[in-house]
């Protein structure tokens, strides 16, 4: 589906959603998320997030923004915060941090295995 506007939620999701500040999906989402503020609350992202704030419980895809956050996810984190509870990919930004890594915290890249 396509959702376009200034506020959109829902329980699951397939497709592109655009909404000015908030794209909220409940549960799983197979996504491509823009907005100011992007969140995956409860269930799995495959997919693109762009936007300041990106949230996702766990994700296999990629995160583009000022804030990305996650649980456990594959894939691309660009931002100027990255952080994920556990992360087979790439981060890169100011902050970088992988919380069950042997390094937790580096500058610029970081890699998870």
């Amino acid at each position: 589906g396509f959702d376009i506007g200034f506020w959109g939620v829902s329980d699951y999701f397939e497709g592109i959603q655009v909404n000015v500040l908030r794209n909220n999906v409940r549960d799983s989402a197979s996504a491509f998320q823009v907005g100011i503020y992007n969140t995956v609350a409860r269930g799995d992202l495959l997919g693109v997030q762009v936007g300041l704030w990106n949230e996702s419980m766990s994700m296999r895809g990629f995160q583009v923004g000022l804030v990305n956050v996650t649980g456990g996810s594959e894939g691309i984190q660009v931002g100027v915060i990255n952080r994920a509870e556990t992360f087979h990919g790439f981060q890169v930004g100011v902050i970088n941090i992988i919380r069950d890594a042997e390094l937790q915290f580096l500058p610029v890249l970081n890699v998870g295995f």
